[in-house]
């Protein structure tokens, strides 16, 4: 027994063999791959119980733990490994068995199937240079192409956004964003409200303008016909009256221009509140980002595995998650409410 095991130590280095050395037993774990391919989909332990007596008393082995196996699988290779106790009874046989186990792993690797679309996990890109098909092992041990298991993170995603959208819960900063929006949309209309009646104000002094000239220009020729005769001259009380017509209209054209001022005043400080509700909507959309992708990440950490609803853990995939979830966003950003921001009017004269 003591020649076999050291043999073994010498042909399996490394922490996958482990021996139990005892007075008058002893234990061999070792774990299993298949052969001869960087894509491993399975692997076992088997385990030798070895007593004084052997090789003469066969040892009993067993498969305690093993990865994207099931349990048909394991009890046929368990079988198999039997069967070669029987054959080589009373012979050292720890040595075949560890070689029919890693036979029988490379054969069920090549025979390994996504448990999402079923086709074979050892699968090449005909159109990439045969370059293979990238694949991920879970925590819970179950196989699946990248792309299967991406694709079952969206659509979990999406269902408990969906979920969660019909409850009515949404993040404080997402409800923030959406208040920016409003707000921000009520400043645009109050700032387009200004701008017209900054218009308005300006057409009537240009109006009460017009009429004052021409008030103006009916006086002065008034005054300079006596000498040139050309028209009649007009009386005491006919002066009078254009003279008062004359200061109502300027009185009527300085409240028109104190108007016009107070609404370019409005209008800039409108405009000033915008500026700065533009930066809050900008503020709001960071937060309300940050918040989703926070969101998602959450909702990605509690998504099961599709065979055996454990939880899976996207920190432990060796793909780029980061892609991912790029790719949800494209999908989840479908269900959120789009806005069309009125363009601001133009500046004031």
């Amino acid at each position: 027994m003591e020649e076999e095991l050291e043999i073994l130590e010498s042909i399996y280095l490394g922490d996958d063999l482990v021996i139990n050395r005892e007075e008058d037993k002893a234990e061999v774990s070792l774990r299993c791959y298949p052969r001869g391919d960087d894509q491993m989909f399975v692997s076992a332990t088997i385990l030798f119980q070895l007593t004084i007596n052997y090789p003469e008393i066969s040892p009993i082995i067993s498969l305690p733990d093993s990865s994207g196996i099931d349990e048909k699988d394991r009890i046929i290779v368990l079988g198999e490994l039997n069967k070669i106790l029987i054959e080589l009874k009373g012979e050292s046989v720890c040595f075949s068995i560890i070689e029919s186990l890693s036979d029988q792993l490379d054969q069920l690797n090549n025979e390994s199937r996504c448990h999402i679309c079923l086709s074979p996990l050892l699968q090449t890109h005909e159109e990439d240079n045969n370059r293979k098909i990238k694949t991920v092992s879970t925590k819970c041990k179950h196989n699946y192409h990248c792309y299967c298991l991406s694709y079952w993170w969206h659509e979990c995603i999406i269902s408990k956004h969906m979920i969660e959208i019909r409850k009515g819960g949404e993040d404080i900063s997402i409800g923030k964003k959406r208040e920016a929006i409003a707000k921000q949309n009520i400043l645009e209309n109050n700032l387009i409200s200004a701008s017209n009646e900054v218009d308005k104000a300006k057409n009537a002094v240009e109006e009460l303008q017009q009429q004052l000239n021409q008030l103006t220009l009916s006086k002065n020729t008034n005054s300079s016909s006596k000498s040139k005769n050309t028209t009649k001259k007009l009386s005491r009380s006919e002066m009078n009256s254009l003279e008062e017509a004359e200061n109502e209209l300027k009185t009527i054209l300085n409240n028109a221009l104190q108007r016009q001022t107070n609404s370019i005043n409005s209008f800039n400080i409108i405009s000033d509140r915008v500026k700065k509700g533009k930066l809050e909507l900008q503020n709001a959309n960071k937060c309300a980002e940050e918040a989703m992708i926070q969101n998602d990440i959450k909702l990605l950490s509690e998504i099961p595995c599709p065979v055996c609803r454990s939880i899976l853990n996207i920190k432990d995939t060796p793909f780029n998650n980061k892609k991912f979830m790029n790719d949800a966003k494209k999908k989840l950003s479908l269900l959120e409410e789009t806005t069309t921001e009125t363009p601001p009017p133009p500046p004031p004269p």
